[in-house]
């Protein structure tokens, strides 16, 4: 497979074409940091755009629903899609209206679908979407019985086409997506506990504070997207964005999205 994904008059972004990313490493890096994407079809005349669950794998993306979805319907037959990802990372708030926008990494996905129907692919299909939303879940729960996975399509798409766009302003209201604390089910026997991988950080999602004022650690580098563990060298600004150590020298200490101070983060080491 390519590097980079070919660019064509369907992928190729027109507007400010210089956001536009076609690298496959770096566009494949923002498909695994997200688990939640619109898929746009038409169907009888009518355009369509639904959300749904997915994962990557290699140069597939797998999406999973009932066999009466009309999307999966849709995706069964070949028929052409395109899936969106986005990661919101900030609203921009500029002194006129006109100026206002947000700071987000966005993938769009072309590509056609092709439904799996051996069982043990299937079931390693199911398992590794399972693991996308909520890594070490599938180990702890009942796999589907025959009559679920009858009533269940998985479709692989190809990633024929892809684009990545970028758009930065300056002056933003830092956002991230935070994964709360397990509330258990109320009917639950006594003395069962919450599952360690609960308890940590999600890929790309920041653990929710157990404090109001706790520092909600974010485990990427937002320029370069290099991962950062919470007991790295890494530097924040005022507003918590956050950059490695050569992102920050590259920037001379100074935060590229509020024109902040960058300081050296605390480490967290439990």
């Amino acid at each position: 497979m390519a590097k980079s994904a070919p660019k064509s008059p369907v992928n190729r972004v027109n507007r400010i074409p210089d956001r536009g990313i076609y690298d496959r490493e770096t566009i494949y890096k923002i498909l695994d940091r997200a688990f939640l994407c619109h898929v746009g079809f038409q169907h009888d005349h009518q355009v369509y755009v639904i959300p749904t669950l997915y994962c990557r794998r290699g140069d597939t993306l797998l999406l999973h629903g009932s066999n009466a979805s009309r999307l999966l319907q849709h995706l069964g037959h070949r028929n052409h899609i395109c899936i969106a990802v986005t990661i919101l990372d900030g609203l921009v708030l500029a002194r006129s209206a006109f100026r206002h926008s947000m700071n987000y990494r966005s993938v769009v996905v072309f590509g056609w679908g092709e439904t799996i129907v051996n069982v043990a692919a299937k079931l390693e299909a199911l398992r590794a979407i399972s693991e996308n939303v909520s890594p070490g879940r599938w180990a702890d729960v009942r796999t589907p019985s025959e009559q679920e996975l009858k009533a269940t399509s998985v479709v692989s798409i190809g990633i024929l086409e892809a684009d990545y766009e970028l758009d930065i302003w300056a002056g933003v209201v830092p956002l991230w997506r935070a994964r709360g604390l397990p509330v258990p089910d109320p009917r639950l026997k006594p003395g069962i506990a919450v599952p360690e991988y609960l308890k940590t950080d999600a890929p790309g999602v920041a653990k929710a504070a157990n404090e109001k004022h706790t520092l909600a650690m974010k485990n990427i580098c937002e320029h370069c997207h290099k991962n950062l563990t919470l007991d790295a060298i890494a530097y924040i600004c005022s507003y918590e964005c956050t950059y490695c150590v050569d992102c920050t020298a590259g920037f001379d200490f100074i935060c590229p999205n509020c024109g902040g101070e960058l300081v050296k983060r605390p480490r967290r080491t439990v």
